[in-house]
């Protein structure tokens, strides 16, 4: 679970394609996070379709974070980190995006 600290907010990005899954803004000094979620069912497959199918879902986030960072209000925040968390084949992986 992400607790916000003092000087921070929570809110959901609104934008024409869809909306962010969290946003973190830190009022203060501190930094701000910007957090896409995917989730894969689990299923039997082959561990070579497993790696394929995570770093898909892996593109896509980072694909929606890149768009959503485009928008005035979210450009402006300074030090903004964008994580990706995927929940696929009963394994969570979190990678901060580029």
């Amino acid at each position: 679970m992400f607790s916000a600290g003092a000087g921070a907010k929570a809110a959901l990005l609104d934008t024409a394609r869809g909306r962010a899954d969290l946003l973190a803004i830190n009022t203060g000094n501190g930094p701000s996070y910007i957090f896409e979620f995917k989730y894969r069912r689990n299923g039997r497959a082959r561990e070579t379709t497993k790696v394929r199918v995570v770093r898909t879902l892996y593109d896509r986030a980072v694909k929606q974070l890149n768009f959503y960072v485009r928008d005035d209000k979210i450009r402006a925040v300074p030090d903004l980190h964008k994580y990706v968390i995927i929940y696929a084949y009963g394994m969570f992986y979190i990678k901060e995006a580029e």
